[in-house]
């Protein structure tokens, strides 16, 4: 029998890798036999940069920026030996630079993004591949535009300061000193698809886990609506808002597509091509994929839909492993998804599920090995 194991990041638990190496350990341990190829896998937001490292031959650049709420910092961005850059939104802006009384989508902003995009343009890269995802903003990239020269006003002519409180005071925009990018392929990779307003957007959708609050989501979702209303207007655009990807990492998809001229795609659909993953799924006998939490947003192009969706084009049995399953209200049964476990349902106590998730991971290796017996009995 040969496994697969293609997992994304468990965020605050596991990297992508150490849970692909987990469960094979458990696999092997329970099916000395077996073969297990190991595919660990980003979507374009945290881990991305560490996927890209394994699979491109280049090094890491430090650089120092801001924080999300202007505080200063160092990260970094890979360069790959062929001068294109890499860069991680998550690194940058992400929840983890964050303590949980201090998550505000109201007052974070992106500006330390725009900061790293500034430092590589002038270094003079020719190519820019961005991650965007696991952002704690919700700006509409206003910070990020104005680090590159972006300037933001209100009705009476008064600069606004770049966060999402702001968004609904826009009134005019002035990109006369913003830095200019024509000369540079910008690649967009975002880890969901979704519009920038609306029930699947920035706000509505995702502003919630990134602190905001009842009165907030609906503060950000007017705001986004007025921003992109004036934007569209004083640049004749036309369903901006709509576009698939603007409403990733807090907007900043919106922004980088209409002000900096990047190309937007599936940030799964770039690393299932650089990992060779489809291939290995036509390779493999059971498939086995997953994240720390499943829930509706795993359907929204995330890594657990985009391998469940390889795994069905192959007609090859699919399940999910993941610390927590909260799909009961989620209808999978078309995504390819044959079934899923929990590393809850070994261990009920979350703290201690977090704390011992390579070894929970290990256990439930036995049960991947009974399920892929007896569907290797049933056909």
């Amino acid at each position: 029998m040969k496994y697969l194991t293609a997992f994304d990041k468990w965020r605050g638990s596991l990297t992508a890798t150490e849970a692909c190496e987990a469960l094979a350990k458990g696999i092997l341990h329970y099916d000395n036999k077996g073969e297990v190829l190991l595919c660990p896998l980003a979507d374009g937001g945290e881990g991305s940069l560490m996927i890209v490292s394994q699979n491109k031959k280049g090094h890491f650049e430090k650089v120092i920026t801001e924080d999300p709420l202007g505080r200063s910092i160092q990260t970094h961005y890979y360069l790959e030996k062929n001068g294109v850059v890499y860069i991680e939104s998550a690194l940058i802006i992400g929840h983890h630079l964050l303590k949980a009384d201090e998550k505000n989508p109201m007052v974070t902003h992106s500006r330390g993004l725009g900061l790293v995009l500034k430092a590589v343009k002038e270094s003079g890269v020719k190519e820019v591949h961005l991650f965007l995802g696991g952002s704690v903003t919700s700006d509409g990239g206003m910070g990020m535009l104005d680090a590159l020269g972006v300037r933001f006003y209100d009705f009476e002519g008064r600069l606004l300061a770049p966060k999402g409180e702001n968004l609904r005071k826009v009134h005019d925009v002035d990109i006369k000193k913003c830095l200019d990018f024509g000369e540079i392929l910008l690649h967009v990779w975002c880890d969901v698809l979704s519009p920038l307003t609306g029930p699947k957007g920035a706000a509505l959708l995702f502003s919630p886990q990134k602190g905001a609050d009842e009165r907030m989501v609906k503060v950000l979702e007017e705001g986004m609506s007025h921003y992109q209303y004036r934007i569209s207007q004083k640049y004749m655009l036309s369903d901006i808002s709509e576009r698939p990807g603007s409403g990733a990492a807090g907007g900043l998809g919106f922004a980088a597509d209409v002000f900096l001229g990047g190309t937007i795609g599936r940030g799964l659909d770039f690393f299932l091509e650089m990992t060779e993953c489809e291939k290995k799924i036509k390779e493999a006998d059971f498939i086995i994929t997953g994240e720390g939490k499943f829930d509706k947003q795993s359907l929204l192009g995330k890594v657990t839909s985009g391998v469940a969706e390889l795994a069905k084009k192959y007609q090859k049995p699919c399940f999910v492993v993941c610390g927590i399953n909260d799909s009961s209200d989620c209808d999978f049964s078309e995504s390819g998804i044959d079934g899923v476990f929990s590393l809850k349902d070994e261990e009920p106590d979350e703290k201690r599920s977090l704390q011992y998730a390579e070894k929970l991971l290990e256990r439930i290796g036995s049960k991947i090995v009974r399920q892929a017996k007896k569907n290797a009995e049933l056909f």
